[in-house]
């Protein structure tokens, strides 16, 4: 081991130290302010299991100190980068986070803390891979840490979702899901079996990122578990199919290289990026607008209603079916395409919430996934905001 190695890793250590210190005085000043809504047991038991957490992700990042080396480079890197750090806040957030499931679910305010510390664990993992690329200081510590912050928050929200009612047992798949294709592959590494690296995916991208915007969702507390159960169908199904093909893939049952599975492929993705995706925009358009014409029925009242229990003033409820009026024909024309289709969702969900025009809207509300999944297919008018949706943030090439 050269004397840089020593000197570069003796650097990194002492900023762990630090990281340590603040994870601790946060978790401690978080407990603090939870004392004052939580009795002393239960701010107890939040802190031990957010503290274990925590030891967790800070213990990962420890061992795998010396992989903070940067591309084409062979010395270690002796400073973090602004994308691991901001990694490390988020890693932070979902501790605080995880710390909720030794608890029953809070009343009153704080019950909306758990929704808040994920959402903004969310924007950190959106926003630390675009600062590690501007500051060119992209490495395998950084990339494989939030890789794992990932999976593990996908856990806990998961775990959260389920624990408190608002998704059935089962899809704690999701949740589990990278930790069951990691021990897959070692178990298939340990007894000689072959196994194959998985090319980057945007369909495997968008279907994560639609899970954790929706597992935000599912841990509002005014959220009830039916609607969040039927909602979650949406994202859950494509993910497992997704999830499944990728494993047939990665025990090499299937073969991506092979030529005849290649030219099957490309029949599919012509079938389904050209009339298919074009039938689903359009369908999926006729049931949003038909979900929207049933729930103009409904009457102010209902509107009203729905923004007072998000807690929301009474005209953001009929802005809701706005939204959609103006976003359902864009989205059929083909203008903005993927960003109508993320918008939509919002006034679909809450048309599933007042219980008016629920058929049409679910089925809306499924055809969103698919078209977001398949792309707007021909005749697509115009589509400035596709890169945003598949290439990462920040990234020059698609």
């Amino acid at each position: 081991m050269s004397a840089s190695f020593e000197a570069a890793l003796g650097s990194l250590q002492r900023r762990w130290g630090v990281i340590v210190f603040l994870y601790a005085l946060g978790l401690s000043g978080l407990g603090l302010f939870l004392r004052a809504h939580l009795s002393l047991t239960q701010t107890l038991l939040w802190l031990g299991l957010s503290g274990l957490i925590g030891f967790y992700i800070l213990s990962y990042l420890y061992i795998r100190l010396p992989d903070n080396i940067r591309p084409g480079e062979l010395d270690l890197s002796p400073w973090l980068g602004p994308g691991t750090a901001l990694s490390l806040v988020g890693g932070w957030l979902l501790a605080a986070l995880g710390g909720f499931l030794i608890l029953p679910k809070p009343e009153g305010a704080i019950a909306w803390l758990p929704a808040l510390l994920y959402l903004l664990a969310l924007l950190a993992d959106l926003f630390d891979g675009m600062l590690a690329r501007r500051a060119r200081h992209t490495t395998r510590l950084g990339a494989d840490l939030d890789m794992m912050l990932d999976g593990l928050g996908v856990l806990l929200a998961a775990g959260l979702a389920v624990r408190w009612g608002k998704w059935p047992f089962w899809f704690l798949i999701v949740g589990l899901a990278r930790y069951l294709f990691v021990w897959g592959l070692a178990w298939r590494q340990r007894h000689g079996l072959p196994v194959r690296a998985l090319e980057d995916s945007s369909v495997r991208r968008l279907l994560a990122g639609m899970q954790r915007g929706f597992l935000f969702v599912a841990l509002w507390p005014v959220a009830p578990g039916w609607l969040t159960t039927i909602m979650g169908l949406a994202f859950v199904i494509p993910f497992l199919v997704n999830f499944t093909y990728d494993w047939l893939t990665a025990s090499t049952v299937i073969d991506p290289d092979d030529p005849d599975f290649r030219a099957v492929q490309r029949r599919w993705r012509r079938l389904a990026r050209g009339p298919i995706a074009l039938a689903v925009r359009l369908l999926t358009a006729a049931f949003a607008a038909l979900a929207l014409w049933q729930a103009h029925a409904a009457g102010l009242d209902a509107w009203q209603a729905l923004a007072h229990t998000l807690g929301l003033p009474a005209a953001v409820g009929m802005a809701f079916w706005w939204m959609g009026a103006l976003l359902t024909p864009l989205f059929a024309l083909g203008i903005a395409p993927r960003l109508s289709v993320a918008l939509l969702y919002i006034p679909m969900g809450a048309i599933l919430w007042i219980g008016v025009g629920f058929w049409p809207a679910l089925l809306a509300f499924y055809g969103l996934t698919l078209a977001l999944l398949l792309g707007p297919g021909p005749w697509a008018l115009w589509q400035p905001e596709a890169p945003l949706f598949t290439r990462r943030l920040g990234q020059k090439d698609s």
